[in-house]
């Protein structure tokens, strides 16, 4: 078999022969060559002519194998630098020693201001963060150093002079000795993000300082009936500052044991079987241990999942509320059970009440006489002055007691 017929490019042969007969030597030529059985492969060929003696000696290496896995590895380097490029997010490698880049990407030029020959001669990180985020970056080298990843916030520098809140995701690349090489990050920026946290923080603000106005106690407890949130007024009402009813239970206040083993049942049964809320009634102790009355009007506060999560109540003391309906009820029952005739009026003089003994002495009902002025009792010949009646009026409108018989 003559080598020349093996050459799958006869050109590359008549290649070879020049170089040989103007250097008589070559070394590392690599062409390719089709096998007898029809396989083709790739060669490394180092030759030498010996003109003297009319022929050549050499050696045939096969490097099919090699540039195969060159090529694999050809391809896998455009596809990783393609990626790198085509982010959105930056991408870049440095010298943690001496500062220098080594790799970005074209979003790491788009989002700084600066072309590559800028980026060659400017220090990472020095000139692309201020002093408090370059404190953050050293302790995230030296975590890096020791073998950990690091995730940090910091406001990129632009070559305007911008600042860009960015997230920036790093690790450290070693040498084969495990020796600390380069820096790797990969930026976002999340402008957007913190824009939202702002207004979102400032939603927060305005909500609590809205929650705190009302003069009305706001609670929203968990599954486990513990107190994650209380804004001031519902810490008011049980003598107690801000802050403290928070972790507590809601039936912590209880005027006794079997009460608060009641409300935990309750509480329970509400879990279990959801009943339509409505409003609910206890007696507490404040922190100096009055009793007081409260009433909750309560809901259920559901979760994202769209999940039971726990309750959100308004809390009223209405104690006072309490004393005055129970004075007024001794007072309407007294009125009730007088033995006098008892009539009241509004400020216009028309009757809205009278007692039981009214209506057994006059026969009027109630029914009767509601909305009327009291003139239709009034007798047909009076005993009294003209202006007797005008003069009973006068006394009750400057609120004062007028005292007087009626026939």
């Amino acid at each position: 078999i003559y080598t020349r017929d093996l050459y799958s490019n006869k050109s590359e042969r008549d290649e070879l022969v020049r170089i040989l007969k103007a250097k008589g030597e070559i070394h590392g030529y690599e062409t390719g060559m089709i096998l007898p059985n029809g396989k083709e492969i790739v060669v490394s060929l180092s030759v030498r002519a010996y003109p003297d003696k009319d022929y050549l000696e050499g050696a045939v290496i096969d490097v099919t194998e090699k540039k195969r896995i060159q090529e694999e590895l050809r391809i896998e380097r455009e596809l990783i630098a393609t990626a790198i490029d085509t982010m959105t997010d930056t991408f870049f490698v440095f010298n943690p020693f001496d500062g220098k880049a080594i790799r970005w990407n074209r979003a790491f030029n788009h989002v700084s201001g600066y072309e590559d020959q800028e980026i060659r001669q400017l220090n990472a990180p020095e000139s692309y963060y201020g002093p408090a985020d370059l404190e953050k970056a050293r302790l995230a080298t030296e975590k890096m150093m020791k073998g950990e990843s690091e995730l940090i916030e910091m406001d990129l520098l632009t070559k305007e002079g911008r600042k860009i809140p960015s997230e920036y995701s790093a690790g450290m690349i070693r040498d084969e000795s495990g020796e600390p090489q380069y820096i790797v990050s990969i930026g976002r920026d999340i402008s957007d993000r913190k824009e939202s946290e702002a207004r979102l923080k400032q939603s927060e603000v305005q909500y609590r300082n809205l929650v705190d106005m009302i003069p009305y106690g706001i609670e929203e407890v968990d599954l486990t009936g513990t107190i994650v949130f209380s804004n001031d007024a519902h810490h008011r009402i049980h003598g107690l500052k801000p802050g403290e009813l928070i972790g507590r239970k809601i039936w912590d206040f209880a005027i006794s044991s079997e009460d608060r083993k009641k409300n935990r049942r309750f509480f329970k049964y509400l879990i279990r079987n959801r009943p339509t809320p409505k409003p609910f009634f206890s007696k507490n102790h404040n922190k100096n241990g009055d009793i007081i009355d409260i009433r909750l009007d309560w809901g259920y506060k559901w979760g994202p999942d769209g999940e039971l999560s726990g309750f959100i109540s308004i809390v009223t003391d209405v104690t006072e509320q309490k004393k005055a309906f129970r004075e007024t009820e001794n007072l309407a029952g007294i009125l009730r059970q007088s033995t006098d005739s008892i009539v009241l009026t509004d400020l216009e003089g028309n009757i809205v009440y009278v007692n039981p003994m009214f209506e057994k002495v006059t026969g009027y009902s109630f029914e009767q006489v509601n909305g009327k002025n009291p003139r239709i009792l009034k007798a047909d010949a009076l005993p009294y002055p003209a202006d007797y009646y005008k003069k009973m009026w006068e006394t009750l409108e400057r609120g004062e007691v007028w005292e007087g018989e009626f026939i």
